[in-house]
């Protein structure tokens, strides 16, 4: 049999499409060929094994071989090959494409709830098949198609059959037809009758004859447009550890959950997002409470498991325990996880033999093995080494696959402790599927929150280290929350390495989260772009570069007649740089921590020369910032990986550096600056972000919100809405230079719109803050907002 294939794709001179697909296990790519630029056209030949095979296939856009764009993905081309008859398939591209959005889960979940999907399994000998894509579609309405084969009686028109998420099919038995045959579509209502036509015109399709005879089946792709308005949602921001309730252990857990989304139903919202609800642990201390420090991405936090429904005895201690954490004002994350442990063991002792034996156990154990023994031989030998730091450990300080294994296994003499932790997730798994369940049976949104890093000293970067850099930290350059930048501690993404599995780690991460959410939040969306690389010997972000870039070479720098010289990567310190710092301890300072030059300037002592070694050492806190400060005052860093090519210093108008130039050349610094830090990189980033993302969107059918706060390239906005992914909007935190307050009215419908974030003050907080800016909103914001109020005042002062 032959399965011809056609797609309506322009492409650019030297672009091409190539079919991807896989049958019978296999599978495999081929070119497509055009006369004019916009139809590919091509066939395969094929004798399936077995009847009722299924085959899947995609399209990719190339240039030279190298994928350039594929598919959305969420939902293959699929045919299902029966019977001899030839196949003539007519496809639409689905790719990130106006309304893409409307295929996310989340959308279904809040807005178009339908039930379960049929398999299709109408036939003919010749057959015409029209495959929908429509989204848009309530449980309580129809797809039906009309057409000049019936003049249009509605009385006819027949329904469609949604046969996977979103994808409607109809088989025509065409030798009943007549042609050229026009066809449109609408949705009818059960309740009201209402009917509702796509837009635009009638389809038209003409076969081609049939000249050998022999039986054929063609399908045709159509995404119609019926001109809905597009929803919106209202929502709340709430950590699950702030979700206490009477039944709760001194934290919220994940049972709390359910309780929050009928507060959400009751207030008639729609979403939940909560923050990163990964295991932190680290030490047991408060040290591990930030939610953005996980020691595995994949692995949920044992904090946050419901302790009623676990087989223990609930006597007076632990009901009097209970009750004190409870009244605590706050959340004490030490005294609470160690308490949860301890009755979480008991627990275990209790269930562990007859859980590990039920079937539902050992199809999460398989499904999430890859992780789950990683993770769990990771925490067993964090505990026995009594650190985090696998490279202090007395054994397997290296990563081992082979005595992993043997190390978790049940023959092993330490499976009794290591199956305690694949136990603890396996609780928190089932728990918190039980609670997005539960969202999406009563149509609330659920949305994750994925951090940007991970803990240095983690079960991925231990079990993994070629996916990471550990040479350097992440952080962000200088803004508004951070004026010397932020330093994160964690390691940065080895990107080049994670591109030659096809980003399949981080895929594989991105469906872990799928399992309980509807939609995510990618915390600092620009690592996608590009991170701020911070070298292992700074403490702030002032010191870092943006990786990947483009540093400049001396020569470049020339270009724009600044005259490099290597001094300008030492810090330039002078009196009154140490004047300034160090105040009245300056003339000290100088006999403490610095050597005098030939020039009359300054250069720091050997035990004082990187941010790093002041950090450790014991001086007091006020002369630690002040060293720091004379560390970062440099023009240029040499850059991380050739050091013949240089970066511009962030900020470095700033500095004393700067300060010490001619006029002339330090114009022409500015030139250089402003090319590098808002010109030179928009192309190269955007190409960078077009890379990852979408490998990554294509894993899941979650709805993707960005974090895109901060030092925004211009590339940003335009990649997250080629790709449909939601921003950030912050009112008090607008992104239109000149702005004290963003005006909501401007704000893209792709957006998710909130008054604060886990960054910054509550609503409550910013209105107590600062008198003069909540006066400011109240006047400038608010009232012309909301006239009447003005008139109400005018009226009262008359």
């Amino acid at each position: 049999m032959k399965i011809h294939f056609s797609i309506d794709y322009f492409c650019a001179q030297g672009q091409t499409i190539d079919l991807i697909y896989c049958l019978d296990g296999s599978c495999a790519r081929q070119s497509l060929c055009t006369q004019d630029g916009h139809i590919w056209t091509g066939f395969i030949e094929t004798d399936p094994k077995e009847t009722g095979a299924l085959f899947e296939y995609s399209y990719a856009l190339c240039r030279g071989g190298e994928n350039l764009r594929g598919e959305f993905q969420q939902y293959p081309h699929r045919i299902e090959i029966k019977g001899e008859s030839d196949f003539f398939l007519s496809d639409i591209w689905l790719g990130f494409s106006e309304g893409s959005f409307l295929f996310s889960q989340a959308i279904r979940t809040a807005f178009y709830p339908k039930n379960l999907w049929q398999p299709f399994s109408q036939e003919f000998p010749n057959s015409l098949n029209l495959k929908v894509y429509a989204p848009q579609i309530k449980k309580n309405q129809k797809l039906l198609l009309s057409c000049s084969a019936w003049n249009w009686d509605l009385a006819k028109a027949i329904p469609l059959s949604e046969i996977s998420p979103n994808a409607w099919e109809i088989a025509l038995d065409a030798a009943a037809l007549s042609f050229p045959l026009e066809y449109k579509f609408l949705i009818q209502d059960a309740g009201s009758g209402e009917l509702i036509w796509q837009t635009g015109d009638n389809f038209v399709f003409e076969p081609m004859k049939n000249q050998d005879g022999r039986a054929r089946k063609t399908i045709i792709e159509h995404k119609p447009d019926f001109a809905f308005a597009y929803p919106k949602a209202a929502g709340i921001v709430a950590p699950v550890f702030s979700l206490r309730t009477q039944k709760s252990f001194g934290v919220g857990d994940f049972g709390d959950i359910k309780k929050l989304v009928d507060f959400a139903v009751k207030s008639k919202m729609k979403a939940i997002q909560t923050l990163p609800i990964n295991d932190t642990s680290s030490g047991g201390t408060n040290m591990d409470a930030s939610p953005y420090a996980a020691i595995s991405v994949f692995a949920l936090h044992p904090i946050y498991i419901d302790l009623e429904p676990l087989n223990f005895e609930k006597n007076e201690t632990y009901l009097k325990e209970s009750a004190e954490l409870n009244a605590l004002d706050c959340f004490d994350y030490e005294k609470v996880n160690a308490a949860k442990l301890k009755y979480l063991r008991e627990a275990f002792d209790n269930e562990s033999a007859a859980l590990f034996e039920s079937a539902h156990y050992k199809e999460f154990f398989e499904r999430s093995k890859d992780w789950l023994i990683p993770y769990g031989a990771f925490c067993f030998l964090r505990d026995k080494n009594e650190t985090v730091n696998f490279n202090a450990w007395s054994s397997n300080s290296k990563y081992d696959e082979g005595e992993i294994l043997e190390l978790c296994s049940p023959d092993s003499l330490d499976f009794a402790e290591i199956s305690f932790y694949f136990y603890l997730q396996y609780i928190a798994h089932t728990q918190l599927s039980d609670a997005a369940l539960y969202a999406r049976s009563e149509g609330i949104i659920l949305k994750g929150d994925i951090p940007i890093g991970v803990s240095p000293f983690s079960a991925d970067v231990w079990s993994n280290p070629q996916f990471f850099n550990v040479d350097a930290s992440c952080g962000a350059p200088p803004d508004i929350f951070s004026l010397n930048g932020q330093n994160w501690g964690f390691p940065t993404y080895n990107w080049n390495r994670i591109a030659q599995d096809d980003y399949a780690w981080q895929a594989k991460r991105f469906k872990n989260l799928a399992q309980y959410f509807d939609a995510y939040r990618i915390d600092h969306i620009l690592g996608f772009f590009r991170i701020w690389q911070i070298p292992k010997n700074s403490v702030h972000g002032l010191l870092g570069q943006f990786d990947p870039s483009l540093p400049l070479s001396r020569e470049e720098i020339c270009n724009w007649k600044f005259d490099f010289d290597e001094k300008y990567t030492r810090p330039f310190i002078s009196d009154e740089s140490v004047s300034l710092f160090f105040g009245i301890q300056a003339d000290g300072a100088k006999e403490k921590y610095l050597d005098k030059k030939s020039d009359g300037l300054y250069e720091l002592k050997t035990d004082f020369d990187n941010q790093k070694k002041v950090q450790e050492s014991d001086l007091p806190a006020n002369i630690k910032e002040a060293l720091y400060c004379l560390i970062s005052d440099v023009l240029f860093i040499g850059d991380f990986k050739d050091v013949n090519l240089y970066h511009p210093r962030i900020l470095a108008e700033t500095s004393f550096s700067f300060k010490a130039l001619s006029d002339d050349q330090r114009e022409n610094f500015k030139k250089l600056y402003n090319d590098y830090y808002y010109q030179r990189h928009n192309d190269f980033w955007r190409n960078e972000a077009l890379k990852k993302l979408p490998a990554l969107l294509r894993s899941t059918s979650m709805l993707v919100c960005a974090e895109d706060l901060g030092m925004i390239p211009e590339c940003v906005p335009k990649v997250l809405s080629e790709l449909e992914i939601l921003s950030l909007e912050i009112e008090r935190y607008p992104k239109k230079s000149g702005e004290i307050f963003a005006n909501t009215k401007n704000y893209p419908y792709l957006s998710v719109c909130s008054v604060s974030t886990h960054d910054t003050s509550s609503l409550r907080g910013f209105w107590t803050e600062s008198v003069e800016k909540s006066e400011r909103y109240y006047h400038q914001v608010y009232l012309s907002a909301h006239p009447q109020y003005l008139s109400r005042k005018a009226q009262a002062l008359s």
